[in-house]
């Protein structure tokens, strides 16, 4: 059986152009996958975005920054509407400061007032580059309603 010679010339068209077709098609998915990926780095302004991810993801960017001076916008996190938010902010705070302050993220932030006034006030006493003495913690960190949900040492 042989092929008809128009046959012949439109694989060998095809074939010539295959790096093209193949080249574009790795470009399309490339841009696919990589999209979502290559939206703007976080600042330490996005603890305040409108977007629950982006204040996410701030957040925790601070934490491993270790960036005191956010201290005061991640405090504010603690009463975000989002859980995941509200959870990544106690885990910035604690690992920036070595504290919880009896707050417990799953708890509705309208429950934690007293412990959300305990990290203002540190915020206020300390400012965002200041630490914390272990006398100061354990006035701080003492909350009989609210206990802290660290293990025990």
């Amino acid at each position: 059986m042989t092929l008809a010679p128009a046959v012949v010339e439109n694989a060998r068209a095809v074939h010539d152009r295959l790096p093209i077709l193949t080249a574009r098609l790795v470009l399309g998915l490339a841009v696919l996958i990589c999209a979502p990926a290559c939206t703007a780095p976080v600042t330490t302004a996005d603890i305040q975005s409108p977007d629950a991810e982006r204040r996410l993801l701030a957040v925790r960017a601070a934490a491993q920054r270790g960036d005191r001076q956010a201290l005061p916008l991640i405090v504010d996190r603690l009463e975000d509407e989002d859980a995941a938010v509200r959870f990544s902010a106690i885990l910035a705070l604690e690992r920036l400061t070595g504290q919880r302050m009896g707050y417990q993220y799953s708890r509705p932030p309208e429950t934690q007032s007293e412990a959300i006034r305990r990290w203002r006030r540190y915020v206020v006493e300390h400012g965002p580059a200041g630490t914390t003495t272990d006398a100061d913690a354990s006035v701080l960190d003492t909350d009989a309603a609210a206990p802290t949900s660290r293990p025990a040492s």
